[in-house]
C-alpha cells in the first residue's frame, strides 16, 4: 500500500526506495517470505519503471514470467502477461506484443476471468493487428467479438462505444485499412462522440489509437 500510494502521488523514486525495503524484508530469514510477497515487490518495480525506465519494466516482467513462484498465482500471472503486452506495445514492438497476447488465450486462468475482461483483451488484439496491417485476421476476430458483445451479461457494457468501434474495424478490414468516404464519416462520428471518454483500465487505449491512426491516414 505504501509503494502504491507513492506511485499514485507521482513520487516514483520514493516508491522504488520503499520497494527496496520490502525486498530486504523478503530476503530475511533465508527468504522464507519471498514467494509470498514477490508479487507486491515486482508490481511496485514495474509500475514505477513504466514511467521511469520502460526497458527495465519489460525486463522485470519477462523475469517474473520465468519465475516458478508465479505458477502459485495464476490470476496474477495473467496480469503480468497483459502488462507485458501493454509495455511492448507502448515500446513500439507490436509484433512481440502480439506474440505475448496470443499466449494469454492459452493461459490456464484466462477462461476464469469475466467476459468483460476477455472482450477487452480481444479489442487489444485487434488494435495490435491493425498496427501490424493484419487486416485479413481482423475480419473474423471482429465478427466473433461482436457476437461476444451481444452476450446478455455484457451487452450493456459493450453497447455503443465498443460495438461502434468494432463496426468501424469491420468496414476498414474490407479494404485492408483503406479509409473510404463511408469509413471516414464513421470514424469522425465515433471520435466526436467517444474520444473524450476515460480510457478503459488494463487494456490498450483503443480510443487514442483510432484518433492517432485516423490523423496519420488523412
Amino acid at each position: 500500500w505504501w509503494t502504491n500510494a507513492l506511485f499514485k502521488s507521482n513520487q516514483l523514486q520514493e516508491s522504488l526506495r520503499v520497494a527496496a525495503l520490502l525486498k530486504n524484508a523478503m530476503e530475511a530469514y533465508d527468504g522464507i517470505l519471498s514467494d509470498k510477497y514477490f508479487i507486491f515487490y515486482n508490481s511496485a518495480m514495474v509500475y514505477a519503471n513504466t514511467e521511469l525506465n520502460m526497458p527495465e519494466a519489460i525486463r522485470i516482467l519477462e523475469e517474473t514470467i520465468s519465475n516458478p513462484a508465479l505458477e502459485k498465482h495464476p490470476m496474477y500471472s495473467l496480469v503480468v502477461h497483459l502488462n507485458l503486452v501493454l509495455c511492448l506495445y507502448v515500446s513500439k514492438d507490436p509484433r512481440k506484443a502480439m506474440k505475448v497476447l496470443l499466449q494469454l488465450y492459452l493461459h490456464p486462468a484466462f477462461l476464469q476471468t469475466d467476459k468483460v475482461f476477455r472482450l477487452k483483451i480481444g479489442i487489444s488484439e485487434l488494435v495490435i493487428r491493425a498496427t501490424l496491417d493484419q487486416w485479413d485476421n481482423i475480419t473474423p476476430r471482429t465478427n466473433q467479438l461482436l457476437k461476444d458483445a451481444a452476450d446478455p451479461d455484457i451487452e450493456l457494457f459493450a453497447k455503443g462505444k465498443i460495438t461502434d468501434f468494432l463496426h468501424i474495424l469491420q468496414v476498414l478490414a474490407k479494404r485492408d485499412g483503406e479509409i473510404n468516404k463511408n469509413a471516414r464519416q464513421l470514424i469522425q462520428l465515433w471520435i466526436d462522440q467517444y474520444a473524450g471518454d476515460p480510457a478503459e483500465a488494463d487494456v490498450i487505449n483503443y480510443s487514442a489509437w483510432l484518433v492517432d491512426w485516423f490523423e496519420q491516414m488523412k
